[in-house]
């Protein structure tokens, strides 16, 4: 059912909401102040977030729109949207001392809104997703699942990257670089690192090689045994579970990176 005007949102007891909300052509949300935070997903269409103090956010599709408790503020429709909500009180947050510092630092950083690539929609939108069932479902366990896929929302947002258009390819190449360092075991690919890098998947295979000395998949893999290396070393993984935590989906991908980088197999390397 798709609405004209903003659905109304009450907090469960354990200050977490997650909804959806489908606007009809024409929607309007005339500006108002909620008592918690809210975090709105634009998954569908596009929507204008008017905040009081600052510029208006206009987000397409995969673009998070931050708004914290308190604050006035207004959305309009540039297109008929599809709005994902999750929306969470002052003392939810606090029940995990980090989050009251990175549900700020998102703020601060994004503007008011942030633009996600890739890797990052698809495991937001699956938080959402999962979040949005247990919500529902009444389950053992469901409000436990709520509660994390809250709180993974949040972090994530937090360690977002946004790389500035206006930046010369090297340094854009040293923003991703800095990005990909952080997130080597996620499902990264050419085409989110071109995304990332503002650049075509051409140009961006050109600049990378020429900055780095190697293409962007001999990098990714050469942190991802790095860290399996590591593991290794402590001895206290299986290979599976070395394989499984360095970002490999399977076995004889990893065995053939391992020996390729290293002159043996991970379980050889291990017991020498």
């Amino acid at each position: 059912m798709r609405v004209t005007s903003p659905v109304d949102i009450l907090l469960p007891a354990t200050g977490v909401r997650f909804a959806e909300s489908a606007h009809a052509t024409g929607f309007r949300m005339a500006e108002r102040a909620d008592p918690f935070h809210k975090i709105l997903y634009v998954l569908a269409g596009c929507a204008q977030l008017r905040l009081a103090g600052r510029a208006a956010v206009t987000g397409a599709a995969g673009t998070a729109l931050l708004v914290p408790a308190g604050k006035m503020h207004g959305l309009d429709d540039v297109e008929p949207a599809t709005i994902l909500l999750l929306c969470f009180s002052r003392r939810w947050l606090a029940t995990v001392p980090e989050l009251t510092r990175l549900w700020p630092a998102a703020v601060t950083r994004s503007g008011g809104g942030l633009a996600l690539a890739g890797s990052m929609r698809l495991r937001l939108e699956a938080s959402w997703r999962r979040a949005l069932f247990e919500q529902g479902a009444g389950r053992q366990g469901g409000a436990a699942i709520v509660f994390a896929s809250a709180a993974d929302i949040v972090a994530q947002l937090a360690r977002a990257e946004t790389l500035l258009p206006g930046l010369a390819p090297a340094e854009r190449i040293r923003a991703l670089l800095a990005a990909v360092a952080g997130s080597f075991v996620e499902p990264w690919t050419l085409e989110e690192a071109a995304r990332r890098a503002g650049m075509s998947r051409r140009s961006f295979t050109a600049y990378f090689r020429t900055q780095c000395g190697e293409t962007f998949w001999e990098h990714l893999e050469g942190l991802r045994i790095a860290h399996a290396t590591r593991l290794l070393r402590e001895g206290e993984h299986t290979i599976i579970g070395v394989m499984f935590s360095s970002g490999f989906n399977d076995l004889s991908t990893f065995y053939r990176a391992f020996k390729r980088r290293r002159g043996a197999s991970p379980k050889r390397w291990a017991s020498m």
